[in-house]
């Protein structure tokens, strides 16, 4: 019972929950907004390079922004485990031993705490590796072509149909 609900907290409630997180807000509200970054990232001397540096600050931004639900699931699976234990202990014999009970339900807690912890760590730093490292190169960034590549071939394509 209690491990189908945890199937159920990571499969659906996290994944309605990633849903929801809007990523663009704050930057695709206002164009001014992108171009704020734009203009940050040159800094005072430019460069070469600004257009990647200003996607990699917006790509940033929205990593960062699932943090809050990544670290959600972690509690919510930590509650649901707590109750799963307070279940077991009491339907099984401990329920005649009171101090035996009161004294695994303690270790249960504890070591159900411990890998909480350890679990919230671990989101904590994927979420700090995945910022950090950004691969500009994968295909899904387009790779070698570049954006106007990509409008020429879906602006020629738009005028093929119309022919």
């Amino acid at each position: 019972r209690g491990g189908s609900r945890i199937e159920g907290i990571l499969t659906t409630v996290f994944n309605q929950t990633l849903g929801e997180v809007d990523i663009l807000t704050g930057y695709m509200n206002d164009p001014k907004e992108i171009q704020a970054v734009v203009r940050n990232a040159k800094g005072l001397g430019g460069g070469l390079f600004t257009p990647d540096q200003a996607f990699l600050k917006l790509v940033k931004a929205a990593i960062a922004k699932l943090r809050k639900p990544s670290l959600e699931v972690v509690s919510s699976v930590h509650t649901e485990l707590l109750t799963i234990a307070r279940t077991a202990v009491d339907l099984g014999t401990l329920r005649d031993y009171p101090e035996l009970k009161k004294a695994v339900m303690e270790v249960l807690t504890g070591v159900i705490q411990k890998q909480n912890d350890a679990a919230a760590d671990l989101v904590k730093t994927i979420i700090a590796m995945e910022t950090n490292r950004i691969n500009i190169h994968h295909p899904d960034f387009l790779g070698d072509r570049s954006i106007i590549d990509v409008m020429k071939e879906t602006e020629g394509a738009v005028i093929r149909k119309e022919e």
